[in-house]
């Protein structure tokens, strides 16, 4: 099933190399729509702040989401961050990825608070 936002984050990702946030509520479908995103834009990849591992992954910084994404590859993945808002230093974990890769990747950011 489409979701509301779902047309309006393709075309952004085919227009622009910008980084997308869509927040809201929690359980209105952010990550529906990530998901549904992903298989317009393969491979995808999902890092949530409420997972230990994938929190592990964030903190190392931006090279380290690139090598687990392989974005050296060549592909230009979406890239999911949800809950990062969470991480004291969100902003400039986001920056780095995006200065460093900013053609390599489509960054989505998902949260529900802040």
């Amino acid at each position: 099933m489409k979701r509301m936002y779902q047309e309006a984050a393709k075309e952004h990702f085919k227009k622009y190399r910008q980084m997308l946030f869509l927040m809201g509520p929690r359980q209105v479908g952010k990550m529906t729509v990530s998901r549904l995103l992903g298989d317009d834009f393969p491979p995808a990849f999902y890092f949530t702040w409420d997972n230990v591992a994938h929190r592990e992954v964030i903190i190392e910084g931006p090279d380290r989401v690139a090598a687990e994404v392989k974005l050296e590859h060549g592909s230009k993945p979406l890239v999911v961050f949800d809950e990062i808002h969470k991480h004291g230093s969100w902003q400039i974990f986001l920056k780095g990825f995006f200065d460093t890769y900013p053609e390599q990747a489509h960054i989505l950011v998902t949260g529900s608070a802040r």
